[in-house]
C-alpha cells in the first residue's frame, strides 16, 4: 500500500479539495486541555491563561476574543505564566524544560532559559531583571532576564518544587513543592538559611498579597494558610472541603480567591479568613484562578475554557448562562442527512445542534440524566441514537428530541452505528458484547459474544450481514450477523484497536491502534468484469489450477469480486485439483461473507499519533485526527485503486477530536478538543 500526497500529483489534473468553510459552536475563552494559570495584563483589559494543550493564550477579557497564542510544536504542557514589566512580553514555564520568553504582539520566541525538566511557576524579582524558575528535578533557577545567564541554583528539595516567591526587599526567596517543605534562601549566595519544619503536604501555590506583608500558600492537605512574609509566622489557616489548587489576592488584598477540587470557588476575607463567597462551577473542579484589576470580577478556568464571575453577587457573566456549549470538548459529532445541521456532544448529558449555514444553535437535546459515551445519526438524518455509561441507549427522533425507544445493555455503551437503511442498530462497549436491535421498537434481535476485553469500534461490511468489530484484546473479527458467529479473526497486529472504516470496494477497511500507525486489510484491486455468464464462471474455475500462480491469483479475484450472483454458479464445480477446491472454498466462504479474509498489515506511519479515524458511507474518502492538544490536524484522504491518497492536511489550532462525514460524503466535521465543530466542503479545485 501507497501514501501518496496530493501535492505530489502532476498532470494538472483537479485535485479534490477539502475546504474549511465554516468553526461553530465557540464561546471565546476556549482552550483545547485542561488550564493552569491565568494572569490578567497590567490594562485590565487582557488575560493570559496557560493550557496543557500545548499553548498560552491572550483574550479580550470582555468579549474572550482570541488575541494571541503562544505555542511551539515541542511546548507541551504550559504551566506558569508572568507577564513582564511594560505588558509587552511574557514568560511562561512548561514541560519543554525551559521557560519560555515571548513577544505579546506577535507571538515570537524572544529568549529560552534551559532547564533540566518540567517548569511550573515563575516568581519576578523586585526591580524586574531577574527571575526564578521551579522544576521537576526538584530545582529553583534564578536567572537574569536580558542576557539569559543561569546566576544561581537552590538545591535542597527531595521532590518536584512547584511554587517560589521573593520576600520583602528581594533579599530572600521562599520555596515549597511536592515534599512537602517551605525553605527560605539567600537569594543572593543560594544558601539555605530555613527549612520550616511543619509538613505542609504538598505546596500548590505561593501568593504574595499586593501590599507585600502576607503570603497564601495553598497545601495538599485540603488547607490555605497565610503567614507574615516578614516572619513567615502563620497569620490564620482554613481547612477545606477538597484539595486547593491555587490561591489568588484581589487588587486590595482584602479579598482571598481559591480553587478548590470540591467543585466551588471560595473567596475568604484576607484577614483572617472567613468565608465571604462560595460559587458553585459548572462541570468540573476549576484549578486556576485570578482578580480582574478592578477586583470586582474572578476569572476561573474549567471545562477547558474560562468564566468570568461577580465577586459580590457570584453570578457568572461570561459564558453566559444557557448559552449552548459543549464543555471539555467535543467528543462525538454528526451530520444530518440534509448537510444542514450538525450534532455535536461532549461529556455531559446534551447534544447541541447547530444550523450549518449560519452556525446558530437550533435546539438542544438531552438524555435522561446519563452521561453520553457514544452517539450516531441514522444515514437519513430522522434517528439520533445516544449510548450511555451505564448501559444505556436511546433511540430519538433527531428533529424534536422525543424518544422513539430506550434499550438497555451491559457495560458503557461507546459504539454506536446504524445500518444504511435506518432499520438496524448496533452497539457495543466495555463488556465485550456487541448488541443488534430492531427499530423502530428496540427489540433485541441479536446478542453476539466472543471478545475477551472492551469493544471499541464496529463497522457494517458493504453487504451488512456482517459486521467488523476492534477490540481491546488485540483483534479484529468479522461476524455473521445471522447466526452471531465469528467467522473470521484478523491477526498480525497484537495491538488494541480503536476505529475501524471501510472503503470503497466493501472489501477493504482501515483500523487505527491510536499510536502513530495506520492498519488494515486491503483486497487487491481487481479491473470490474460486469455479469459473469456461467462459461466465464466454469473458465475461471479451471483456472484456479494453472501452472502459473499469477494466472491462479487472477482467476481467485475475479472471482471474489463477482459477488453474490455468482455463488450459485459456483456451487455447481468440485474441481478435482487440491489447489483449485481449496480456492473455490475459499472464495465461496469470501463472497458470502463480504470478501474479507487474510491479515491485517502496517500501511503507514504518521509522524504523531492518530487519535480519531473516519470514513464516508461509500468508503471512498478517509479522515485522520493526528497529533495532540493544540498542534492536532485533521489529514483527508481517498482511496484509489491499491494507494491510498493524502489530499488535505489542515491545523487551524482548534485540535480535531472526532470525525463525521455527512451521508452523501460532501461534508466532513470535525469535532473539537476547544468545544467547537469545524466544517468542510468537498469541492475540486485547478492545481499544477
Amino acid at each position: 500500500m501507497v501514501f501518496i500526497a496530493a501535492a505530489g500529483m502532476s498532470g494538472g489534473q483537479d485535485v479534490p479539495e477539502w475546504e474549511e468553510f465554516k468553526v461553530i459552536g465557540g464561546s471565546g475563552y476556549h482552550h483545547a486541555g485542561t488550564m493552569s494559570e491565568i494572569a490578567v495584563l497590567p490594562d485590565g483589559r487582557r488575560v493570559i491563561s496557560s493550557s496543557r494543550d500545548g499553548t498560552a493564550r491572550m483574550w479580550d477579557l470582555a468579549s474572550g476574543r482570541e488575541l494571541g497564542r503562544f505555542t511551539r510544536p515541542e511546548l507541551g504542557d504550559v504551566w506558569g505564566i508572568m507577564p513582564l514589566p511594560g505588558g509587552r512580553e511574557v514568560l511562561t514555564a512548561g514541560d519543554d524544560d525551559a521557560v519560555t520568553r515571548w513577544e505579546l504582539a506577535t507571538g515570537k520566541v524572544v529568549k529560552r532559559y534551559k532547564h533540566g525538566g518540567t517548569t511550573f511557576r515563575i516568581a519576578l524579582r523586585p526591580g524586574g531583571r531577574e527571575f526564578v524558575a521551579t522544576d521537576r528535578k526538584n530545582l529553583a533557577v534564578l536567572w537574569d532576564l536580558e542576557t539569559g545567564k543561569e546566576l544561581r541554583t537552590f538545591r535542597g528539595h527531595t521532590k518536584s518544587v512547584y511554587a517560589a516567591v521573593f520576600l520583602p526587599g528581594g533579599d530572600r526567596l521562599l520555596t515549597g513543592g511536592a515534599d512537602g517543605k517551605l525553605k527560605v534562601w539567600n537569594a543572593d549566595t543560594g544558601e539555605c538559611l530555613e527549612t520550616l519544619e511543619e509538613d505542609y503536604d504538598d505546596v500548590f501555590t505561593l501568593a504574595t498579597s499586593p501590599d507585600g506583608k502576607r503570603i497564601a500558600m495553598a497545601c495538599g492537605d485540603d488547607s490555605v494558610r497565610v503567614v507574615d512574609a516578614g516572619t513567615l509566622k502563620l497569620c490564620w489557616a482554613k481547612e477545606l472541603p477538597d484539595d486547593v489548587n491555587v490561591v489568588a489576592w484581589s487588587p486590595d488584598g482584602r479579598r482571598l480567591a481559591l480553587a478548590c477540587d470540591d467543585k466551588q470557588l471560595h473567596v475568604l476575607r484576607g484577614r483572617d479568613g472567613a468565608v465571604v463567597r462560595r460559587i458553585k462551577v459548572p462541570g468540573d473542579s476549576h484549578t486556576p484562578v485570578a482578580f480582574s484589576r478592578d477586583g470586582r470580577e474572578l476569572i476561573s478556568g474549567g471545562d477547558r475554557m474560562l468564566y468570568r464571575w461577580d465577586v459580590i453577587s457570584g453570578e457568572r457573566i461570561l459564558p453566559a448562562a444557557g448559552k449552548p456549549l459543549v464543555r471539555d470538548g467535543v467528543h462525538f459529532v454528526a451530520i444530518s442527512g440534509d448537510g444542514r445541521e450538525v450534532y455535536a456532544a461532549g461529556e455531559g448529558t446534551a447534544v447541541q445542534v447547530w444550523d450549518t449555514a449560519s452556525g446558530r444553535p437550533v435546539r438542544r437535546l438531552e438524555t435522561k440524566g446519563y452521561e453520553i459515551k457514544g452517539m450516531a445519526l441514522s444515514p437519513d438524518g430522522a434517528l439520533l441514537a445516544l449510548g450511555g455509561s451505564g448501559g444505556e441507549i436511546t433511540v430519538m427522533d433527531a428533529a424534536t428530541g422525543g424518544v422513539v425507544c430506550q434499550c438497555a445493555g451491559e457495560g458503557r455503551m461507546d459504539c454506536v452505528r446504524f445500518d444504511r437503511a435506518g432499520e438496524r442498530l448496533v452497539t457495543a462497549g466495555s463488556e465485550d458484547h456487541i448488541y443488534v436491535w430492531g427499530l423502530p421498537d428496540g427489540r433485541l434481535i441479536r446478542r453476539i459474544e466472543g471478545h475477551d476485553d472492551d469493544i471499541n469500534g464496529v463497522a457494517f461490511s458493504a453487504h451488512e450481514d456482517t459486521l467488523l468489530t476492534v477490540s481491546d484484546d488485540k483483534s479484529v473479527r468479522l461476524w455473521d450477523l445471522a447466526t452471531g458467529k465469528a467467522v473470521h479473526e484478523f491477526k498480525g497486529a497484537g495491538k488494541d484497536f480503536h476505529e475501524i472504516a471501510c472503503l470503497a470496494d466493501g472489501r477493504s477497511f482501515l483500523v487505527t491502534p491510536h499510536d502513530k500507525t495506520l492498519w488494515g486489510f486491503m483486497a487487491a484491486a481487481v479491473a470490474p468484469q460486469g455479469a459473469l455468464s456461467p462459461e466465464r464462471v466454469a473458465a475461471l474455475v479451471r483456472q484456479l489450477a494453472d501452472d502459473e500462480y499469477s494466472r491462479r491469483e487472477e482467476a481467485t479475484e475475479v472471482l471474489r469480486q463477482a459477488g453474490r450472483k455468482v455463488l450459485p454458479l459456483l456451487e455447481a464445480h468440485n474441481p478435482p485439483d487440491p489447489e483449485a477446491a481449496h480456492r473455490l472454498k475459499t472464495i465461496r466462504s469470501a463472497i458470502r461473507h463480504g470478501g474479507f479474509d487474510g491479515e491485517l498489515r502496517e500501511l503507514w506511519e504518521f509522524s504523531e499519533s492518530v487519535r480519531g479515524f473516519q470514513s464516508d458511507s461509500s468508503g471512498r474518502f478517509w479522515a485522520a485526527a493526528v497529533g495532540y492538544e493544540a498542534h492536532a490536524k485533521l489529514v483527508v484522504g481517498e482511496r484509489r485503486g491499491s494507494e491510498l491518497h493524502i489530499l488535505r492536511e489542515h491545523s487551524d489550532g482548534h485540535s480535531p477530536n472526532h470525525i463525521a462525514f455527512s451521508h452523501d460524503g460532501t461534508m466532513l466535521a470535525t469535532g473539537n478538543r476547544d468545544g467547537t465543530v469545524s466544517l468542510f466542503r468537498y469541492g475540486k479545485s485547478e492545481k499544477e
